[in-house]
């Protein structure tokens, strides 16, 4: 199997789940809308459990309101769990994904930089749901800004992209995946 991203534009993962946003992602997309975040906030998302338990924002609708024609409209501002998770109709992908783990594959698939900012996005807005009930603008943007400012900050990136290789990615990729973060 090539580790490519591969996308057949078809919609399909936009239609059939309901998308996690970060609290990056909140900023990132509403300034590209020209909405506050919190109006954002309020208008598209709400909060549920993910896979792992945590609280997360997702989407309130099951099909993505920013698929147009089965093509993303926010494309280059599109939140990390959409960069990052392959097309769940990848046949390949789903077989691959059953054996090794999803998150053995993103990293694959992904660029390092690409992945930690959605593990680190996907951190800090559990530590905000954590420890907030509604979104505050002033709130968020403290978690966002030391969120932004740990992303710079290479060496922790990289002890950080290694602990999460170590504890999630299937053993018999951990070696490669490690050597593709550090070359990058």
């Amino acid at each position: 199997m090539d580790f490519i991203h591969r996308c057949d534009r078809c919609g399909e993962c936009c239609r059939s789940q309901k998308i996690p946003f970060t609290i990056l992602d909140i900023f990132d997309v509403s300034a590209h809308l020209s909405m506050k975040p919190r109006d954002f906030v309020e208008k598209y998302l709400e909060v549920g459990t993910g896979s792992d338990g945590e609280k997360i924002y997702l989407i309130k609708a099951t099909s993505c309101p920013f698929l147009e024609h089965d093509l993303c409209s926010i494309n280059e501002f599109k939140p990390s769990t959409c960069r990052t998770t392959p097309c769940p109709k990848n046949k390949e992908y789903a077989d691959f994904t059953k054996k090794y783990r999803l998150l053995t594959l993103e990293f694959l698939l992904n660029s390092p930089e690409d992945m930690i900012k959605h593990c680190m996005g996907a951190e800090c807005t559990g530590e905000y749901l954590a420890a907030h009930k509604k979104f505050k603008v002033k709130t968020a943007q403290k978690y966002r800004e030391k969120t932004e400012s740990e992303l710079h900050d290479r060496k922790h990136v990289m002890a950080l992209l290694e602990r999460i290789v170590m504890i999630a990615v299937h053993p018999e990729f951990r070696a490669m995946i490690t050597a593709k973060i550090r070359k990058s």
